[in-house]
This record gives structure tokens, C-alpha cells and sequence, in this order.
């Protein structure tokens, strides 16, 4: 009996070390127009699944380009295979918003989240009840005239429930923790604050085994804006029992805490390192009385953040989160480290563009299930997305990024990009993609040419991370833009006599309103093109501004209409200063008056995906292993040229340069 007992234990150890890694089941995403977030899963008590977050709308007013946008509340109820049960809104207001979901014992939902419906431009804490078809039974606000959230909501003992966020209507500083507690019908029993000068909230709390309330968050100074972790520990009526600060250098923030089966408690966060440089996922555990046991760092891009996590069966914590992918944009992260902090496992999920995880759950069958949100599917604004994963025992490469199949967005040239003999160390490159604007419409794929360009200028071009400038979005503001082209700049304090320069632009350009002014502007994503000629980036300055860089070459690459630079040859000035710097090529994605359209079959600008096609090496004649700028011109504007009239437009690319004998590849 003995023998029995020891073998079976074995087998127990076995599996759990064999069950230690995970493999997606399905992955399904769930949107329409606009952007759609998830922020909170949970499993119902039928088997099914409901994650709440949030849906958004744009609309762009013509012709001041001005934007305005507004959200619903969203709740979607799915069942075991991803396929959706029903989805729907909430909110009277232009901005609503659901952070925390808990089922109760009637099988009626409770959320909790903020709107801003009739709050004179302030916040409200929103707490929302519906039956299980999804129908309203009621919705209370609480706040006063002020900025009150609501972050997380969780079941207690008695049948009510508890609620966790932030207020500035009330307490002591700029903001405080709000802690409300509300018996099963949703009467508020009590409701308290906590916090200093500083400004504080709380993101995550939890009834604890013995009754006590757990919760963290963050406090931040008033005065070097520098956050640290808070954790709070109360009785069951919110009287404080203990509470301890944890932070680093710079900033530090807790984004979920749990009790584990010992009593002790873990939180996942994140936290900057290295002058705020990088930032690292971190998971802590305190025993019972918020004394650090040990804390684990990890993430190997620069920016990463532990967001959820749960404790496994054998004691193991599982954290989902997210970690940037280059070269812009964040993939799924999960890792599961042991109950000491040690790393059994991890694995990155994610296609092409943005890809989060907001939430994190342990299914009856012991899978997890994952929701957040993508971009890299179905479409190029935000869609929710939901994945399972099951216990797998087959080895897995830890180290790439798992790309889903189905939808993702995907081109013939966004893979098997060729790598080719060059040494790009004295290339340096500035890669610009603009989609999403502040004062204009979307310029479609924009991101996606310039996030696949990037990919090209490493593999094709050989330039190393380092020697790359890239900006997207908003990220890829006029300040920001102007840093890589000033004199003093990003490029000028990395030249010398021997460095070959790339520029690659997809966004907006727009003339100048003065026809005697033969000038075009790119336009940043926080400039309003209506002042361009005041606040866009001048093609002509740019031009003379890398110029005077003395340069070996440059070469640009710009998918935007440029009416005014290719009018006459792009006009005189323009072409005045091509003469002068002799060793410049410069690709226009269109000639004048015409268009620059996005190629919907490929997910690229028409422009961009030929030249993208191009430096593949279908620009290569036979037996040619080196392109030349004539050659790539030659191919690019014949097929974009055809292509167009397929999409019923017009558009004939342009190049202007001296030496057009000159090699851009050697395969």
C-alpha cells in the first residue's frame, strides 16, 4: 500500500511538471466599427463565458478635420468554443465604461466602471445589474463633482460585494482609494476612503479567507509625479490593519492581487528600471502581513506589464500581461513561475501590430483563458480578443512569438522576407507610419506599411535595431518627428562622412495653401492639417536639412500625395535642391493631383506594397543580384500604374534623382 501511495505521488509530481506549459485551443475576436476592449473576464456558472469592457466610435467632421469620439459599455457572452451568445451596450453618456464583472448566486451579473452621463464633464463610479439574457435591472452612480472610478468589484461572504477604485470628490489628496461596500440587493452599506496628500488608487481588491479586505494600487506624489505600489489590508467594515508601499527607482504600479491557498498574497504589476528606460513585469508575494517574501522581475523588450494572474492547482501562479514586439506594438505575454518566484514557462501570443491581454482566468477543466484585445486581426482598429489554452505536455520554443492563424492580417510580403549580403551598420533609417491622426481621417495601413518596412530595412537593408528611428501613431507626433531631422537630431548626432540614410514615410501630406508656394507638408499625427504650413514638416526643409548632413546618400521614400512637390518636376525649388544634393533618390507614391490609394486585397497602400515587392527581389531582372534605383522605379511604377485601374483610380509613382544607376540591394 505503501509502494502504491509513493508511485501515485509521483505521478501527481509528474503531470503537474508535465502540465506546466499551455497550447492555444481557439482564439476568436469580437468587434465591429471602431474599437472594442475587453477589461474583465469571468466563467459563468452554466460553463459559458462573459467578458465587459468597451465599445467606441469615431467621427471625422470635414473640413476642420476635427475628431470626436465616444463609448458604450460593452458585455459579450460566449460559449466554450468562442462562438459569441450575445453581445450588448450600455450608457446614456458619451463615455462609459466596464472594468469588473462578478456573477451572483442568482446567476444576474454585476459590473462595475465609470460614466460620465450627466456628471457636468466629470466621472461617476457606475455600478450596473443584469439579468442573464443581459437585460438592465438597474444602474446606480455614485460620486460627487469630481473624477470617481470604478476599477474592481468582488463577491464576499454575506452574498454582497465589494468595490474597489478612486475619487477626487472626496478624502484627502488630489485623489483616493474608494472602497464601497454593498450587501446582495446593491444597498451601500458603507463606503470609505484612504490616501494622503499623494494621489492614490486601487485597481484590484478581494475578500480575504478570514473576512479581511485586500486590495492594491498605486500612490503618487504630488511632487516628482513618481508612483509606488500600495497594499492595503482591512478588516470587513474597511477599519485599516496594516498597509505597505513597494516601488523602485521611478515608477511602480499594482494591477491585481490575489490570496493565495497559504494565506499569503501576490500581486502583479510593473515597474521602471533603469532611469525609467525600461519597464519590467514584476509579480510579488507577501506573507499574510504584507512582508515581502520575494518579488520577480521579467520581460526582455523595453516595455512590459503583468496585469492579471491566478494560482494553478500545484501552487504555481500563472501571469498573463503584455511585452513590445518590434518594432512597435505589444504581443500577449503569459508566464507561469513556480510558488518561490521561479521561471517554469512563458509564451508571447500576437501578430503584426497591437496585441494585450487585459485579463486572465483558471477554467473548471483547469484551462485559461485569456481576454484583451488585438489589432493584428480581422481589422486595423481594436477588436476584443479571447483565447484558451489547454495543458499541453509537447516541448515548446519559449522564445518566438506564437502567431495565431485564421484572420490575421497578413500580406504576400509580410513574410518569408529575403535577408541579403548587406551591412547596414553605416545606414541609418527614420520609418514613419501615421493610421490614426488626432485631426484628420485614418490614412489606411499606414502602420501596417511602415511596421513591415521596418522588418525590410533589418532583413533587406541590414540595419541594426539600434540604427533605426521608428514612429507610429501617436508616438508619432511633430516634436517627435522633428527630433529625427534637426539639426542636432536624432540623425545628425549619428552621422559622419560615411553614412547612408533611409527615410520611409506612409501617413497624410498636404499642400500648401498658398498655390505661389511650392511646398508640401507631412502631416504628424497632433497637427491639424488646416495649419500645416505653421505646424507641418516642409518636404523642402527636410531635404536641406538632411543635406547638410553631407550624407554619402539618401534615399526617401514617401507614400502621401504630393501635389505641390510634383507639379513641374516637383517644382523649382525642389528641384533645385535634387541637383544640389546629387546623391539623393526620392520615391513619390503618386504624381500630381493624384491619389495614393491603399491596396485592401495585400493590407498595404498600393505604393508601398509594390515597393515592398520590389526590394523582395521581384525588381531583379534574370540573374541580376543587384536593384538599382532605376530598376526598383521601373518595376514599382509599372504595377502600381496597372493595379490602379483595378481599384478605380489613377496612380503613377514618381522619382526624382541624379544617379539612378545607383545600387540600393545586393542579394
Amino acid at each position: 500500500m505503501l509502494k502504491r501511495t509513493i508511485f501515485s505521488i509521483i505521478i501527481i509530481l509528474l503531470v503537474n511538471s508535465l502540465y506546466a506549459q499551455y497550447s492555444p485551443q481557439w482564439h476568436q475576436t469580437y468587434g465591429g466599427v471602431g474599437d472594442q476592449e475587453s477589461n474583465c473576464l469571468i466563467e459563468v456558472s452554466d460553463g459559458n463565458f462573459l467578458l465587459a469592457g468597451y465599445s467606441s466610435t469615431s467621427n471625422y467632421l470635414k473640413p476642420d478635420y476635427h475628431s470626436f469620439s465616444s463609448s458604450k459599455a460593452l458585455v459579450i457572452k460566449f460559449d466554450t468554443d468562442g462562438k459569441g451568445i450575445w453581445e450588448k451596450e450600455f450608457g446614456k453618456g458619451k463615455n462609459q465604461f466596464f472594468n469588473s464583472v462578478i456573477e451572483s448566486e442568482n446567476g444576474d451579473f454585476i459590473l462595475v466602471g465609470s460614466t460620465n452621463y450627466l456628471t457636468n464633464g466629470n466621472k461617476d463610479l457606475w455600478l450596473v445589474r443584469i439579468n442573464a439574457e443581459g437585460e438592465l435591472i438597474w444602474d446606480y452612480k455614485f460620486g460627487e463633482n469630481g473624477i470617481d472610478d470604478g476599477l474592481s468589484i468582488s463577491k464576499t461572504s454575506d452574498n454582497g460585494f465589494i468595490v474597489a477604485g478612486n475619487t477626487d470628490s472626496k478624502g484627502n489628496g488630489d485623489s483616493d482609494v474608494w472602497i464601497l461596500r454593498f450587501d446582495a440587493w446593491g444597498i451601500l452599506l458603507w463606503d470609505k476612503t484612504y490616501g494622503s496628500n499623494n494621489s492614490e488608487s486601487a485597481s484590484s481588491i478581494l475578500e480575504a479567507a478570514n473576512g479581511d479586505l485586500i486590495f492594491t494600487g498605486y500612490t503618487q506624489s504630488t511632487e516628482n509625479r513618481r508612483k509606488d505600489i500600495i497594499l492595503y489590508r482591512t478588516d470587513a467594515n474597511g477599519n485599516k490593519l496594516w498597509s505597505k508601499i513597494f516601488g523602485n527607482e521611478l515608477n511602480d504600479e499594482g494591477y491585481q492581487v490575489i490570496e493565495s491557498k497559504n494565506g499569503d498574497i501576490i500581486l502583479a504589476g510593473n515597474t521602471s528600471l533603469d532611469e525609467g528606460k525600461r519597464i519590467e513585469s514584476l509579480v510579488l508575494r507577501t506573507d499574510n502581513k504584507g512582508e515581502l517574501l520575494w518579488e520577480k522581475y521579467f520581460g526582455k523588450e523595453d516595455r512590459n506589464a503583468a496585469v492579471s494572474l491566478i494560482e494553478l492547482n500545484n501552487s504555481d501562479i500563472a501571469v498573463a500581461g503584455f511585452t513590445a514586439s518590434l518594432p512597435r506594438g505589444y504581443d500577449i505575454q503569459i508566464t507561469i513561475l513556480n510558488e518561490w518566484g521561479e521561471h517554469v514557462w512563458s509564451k508571447n501570443y500576437g501578430g503584426i501590430r497591437w496585441d494585450e491581454a487585459k485579463c486572465l482566468i483558471r477554467t473548471h477543466k483547469n484551462n485559461l483563458v485569456l481576454a484583451g484585445y488585438t489589432k493584428s486581426y480581422q481589422s486595423d482598429e481594436k477588436d476584443v480578443w479571447a483565447i484558451l489554452l489547454q495543458p499541453d505536455i509537447t516541448p515548446d520554443d519559449e522564445e518566438s512569438t506564437e502567431i495565431l492563424p485564421d484572420y490575421q492580417i497578413l500580406s504576400d510580403v509580410d513574410d518569408n522576407i529575403p535577408v541579403t549580403r548587406m551591412n547596414g551598420k553605416n545606414t541609418l533609417a527614420v520609418v514613419i507610419g501615421i493610421e490614426k491622426y488626432k485631426y484628420a481621417t485614418d490614412a489606411k495601413f499606414a502602420e501596417h506599411d511602415a511596421t513591415i518596412f521596418f522588418k525590410y530595412a533589418k532583413s533587406v537593408l541590414g540595419i541594426p535595431d539600434r540604427n533605426i528611428y521608428f514612429l507610429d501613431n501617436e508616438n508619432a507626433t511633430q516634436a517627435e518627428i522633428n527630433k529625427a531631422f534637426m539639426p542636432d537630431g536624432w540623425l545628425s548626432r549619428r552621422m559622419d562622412e560615411n553614412t547612408d540614410i533611409i527615410i520611409y514615410y506612409a501617413g497624410h501630406a498636404t499642400p500648401d495653401r498658398n498655390p505661389q508656394i511650392e511646398e508640401a507638408y507631412l502631416i504628424a499625427h497632433d497637427t491639424d492639417p488646416y495649419y500645416a504650413e505653421y505646424l507641418g514638416i516642409g518636404i523642402n526643409q527636410l531635404i536641406e536639412n538632411i543635406g547638410n548632413m553631407k550624407p554619402r546618400s539618401a534615399t526617401l521614400f514617401f507614400d502621401a500625395c504630393f501635389s505641390a512637390v510634383s507639379k513641374d518636376i516637383a517644382g523649382r525649388d525642389f528641384l533645385a535642391k535634387m541637383i544640389k544634393y546629387s546623391n539623393f533618390s526620392v520615391f513619390f507614391s503618386s504624381e500630381t493631383q493624384e491619389t495614393s490609394v491603399p491596396f485592401p486585397q495585400q493590407n498595404h497602400g498600393l505604393f508601398t506594397y509594390y515597393l515592398l515587392k520590389g526590394l523582395k527581389g521581384e525588381a531583379l531582372g534574370v540573374n541580376e543580384r543587384k536593384l538599382s534605383v532605376q530598376s526598383l522605379y521601373n518595376y514599382i511604377r509599372a504595377n502600381v500604374s496597372y493595379e490602379a485601374g483595378f481599384l478605380n483610380s489613377r496612380q503613377n509613382p514618381k522619382l526624382l534623382a541624379v544617379d539612378k544607376n545607383k545600387t540600393l540591394v545586393e542579394y
